[in-house]
């Protein structure tokens, strides 16, 4: 019986890849990462991810991007199924308003066709506090206001397919660390609640978590946690998302 294997891990998974507290250069940093998995034999399967993070910090100002995308599909005998099929990408602008002080802005827009999300694009605004400041560690916690406007794909009688709309203003309350355990080890992580504001029924969250390693020659290995809750979904789909990635990832930008 004739099996056949072939994985490609080449970079990032995550928004979490650059772990490190930034530096306050105003150069350039990031990563980015893509893998492939291909199986045949009584099952066939491919899985397909691709993402970068970029950040760069000065004594003023922060701005900080990032992209990821998962595909996945499993063939048994002529029945094809996806298995995964979302896309994240968002960026974020922070001015500092004093040496722990600053203020912000941010876009993310996604889509889970699994989940049946044809879209959803988030925005918001607010102000954080540095608490800790400090070479190897930063801990930052933030609050304000956000927006997100959804696009569902719902099904009813006869599997008649439609389009719905929903649209929100929510609060925006979070923290996020970054940690350079070691020369060659950091780990980052952020927590952030979307309490909405006019159905208390309808609350999100969202929590990143990374750890890199470095291997050599800015090729680094990983371990990428990411969780996206809703207590609002389409009927069928789940509230929490969870997606796990290990592999490697290279460095871009200054060292």
């Amino acid at each position: 019986m004739k099996k056949i294997a072939i994985t490609i891990a080449a970079v990032l998974a995550s928004t979490t890849v650059f772990a490190d507290p930034p530096k306050e250069d105003g150069q350039w940093r990031g990563a980015m990462a893509a893998s492939l998995a291909l199986a045949s034999g009584n099952t066939k399967s491919s899985s397909f991810s691709i993402g970068a993070d970029g950040l760069r910090a000065t004594k003023e100002d922060k701005v900080s991007v990032f992209l990821t995308s998962l595909y996945g599909s499993t063939e048994i005998g002529n029945t094809t199924q996806k298995t995964a099929n979302r896309t994240r990408g968002g960026a974020r602008y922070d001015w500092n308003l004093s040496d722990r002080s600053f203020v912000f802005g941010l876009a993310e827009l996604e889509n889970d066709k699994i989940a049946n999300l044809d879209s959803r694009l988030s925005i918001g605004a607010g102000m954080g506090y540095k608490v800790i400041k400090e070479k190897d560690t930063a801990f930052d916690v933030f609050g304000g206001i956000g927006y997100h406007t959804d696009k569902n794909t719902v099904f009813g009688l006869g599997g008649r397919r439609s389009s719905v709309t929903t649209n929100a203003t929510e609060l925006l309350l979070g923290e996020e660390s970054s940690h350079k355990l070691s020369d060659s080890t950091s780990f980052r992580q952020k927590l952030t609640f979307y309490p909405n504001l006019s159905d208390s029924d309808k609350n999100r969250a969202q929590f990143d978590a990374g750890f890199v390693t470095a291997i050599a020659g800015g090729i680094n290995f990983q371990v990428s946690l990411s969780n996206r809750y809703s207590a609002s979904v389409p009927a069928g789909a789940k509230k929490s998302d969870l997606l796990l990635l290990t592999g490697v990832s290279m460095a871009l930008g200054s060292k």
